[in-house]
C-alpha cells in the first residue's frame, strides 16, 4: 500500500489508476486507496506478451465508475487493439481460471501416463490450432511462480478445488 500513497501524492485529480496483476484480488489492492480514489481504480491485465496477445481483463471495484470503466474499454478496444472482457474480481479472473485448470489438468494427465514434456509440448501447441508454445513452454515463460501462484489462487475457492491437481514435476521445479 505504500507505493499507492506515494503515486496518489503526486497524481493529479482526475489520474486513473490501474494495476496488471492476475493473482492479487483488487478489491485488496483498493484498499491502499480512500473511497473517492477507488472511484478511478481497476484491475488491467494483459497477457503475456502483451504487443502479441490481444486479450485484456478489465476488472473493476465495487467503486470504480462506471465511465471510468467505458473509458478504458473504448481506449483499449481503439487505441491499443485489444480485445476487452468485463470480469469480476475472483482468483485467477477468468482466463487465467480456464487457462490454468487447462494447464493443470494437462500435466496431470501427462504424468499419469508418463509422456515427456517434449511431446506434451508438441501435442499441445500448434498440432491442436493453438500458438507454437506448448503447455509446459507457455508455463515457463509465465513464470512458475505466477503459475504456481494462480494455481493457489484457483484452490481457495470450494467449486473449483476438484479440478487442480498437484503435479510433481511442477512442484519440483518450482520449490528447486
Amino acid at each position: 500500500h505504500a507505493v499507492w500513497q506515494l503515486v496518489l501524492q503526486h497524481a493529479k485529480e482526475d489520474a486513473l489508476f490501474a494495476t496488471n496483476t492476475s493473482g492479487i484480488p483488487i478489491n485488496a489492492i483498493a484498499q491502499a486507496f480512500n473511497e473517492k480514489d477507488q472511484e478511478r481504480f481497476f484491475g488491467l491485465h494483459f497477457f503475456n506478451p502483451p504487443r502479441i496477445m490481444k486479450l485484456v481483463e478489465l476488472i473493476p471495484t465495487s467503486h470504480t465508475k462506471e465511465s471510468i470503466i467505458l473509458d478504458v474499454k473504448n481506449f483499449a478496444q481503439n487505441v491499443l487493439g485489444k480485445g476487452v472482457i468485463v470480469v469480476n474480481d475472483v482468483p485467477g479472473f477468468v482466463a487465467n481460471r480456464v487457462g490454468t485448470q487447462t494447464m493443470n489438468d494437462i500435466m496431470y494427465r501427462a504424468e499419469q501416463h508418463k509422456l515427456s514434456i517434449v511431446d506434451v509440448d508438441a501435442l499441445t501447441g500448434q498440432a491442436i490450432g493453438r500458438p507454437k508454445t506448448g503447455t509446459y513452454a507457455l508455463s515457463d515463460l509465465v513464470g512458475l511462480d505466477i503459475a504456481v501462484s494462480v494455481i493457489k489462487g484457483v484452490q481457495q475457492v470450494p467449486e473449483e478445488t476438484p479440478y487442480i491437481h498437484d503435479v510433481k514435476i511442477v512442484n519440483t521445479l518450482y520449490e528447486n
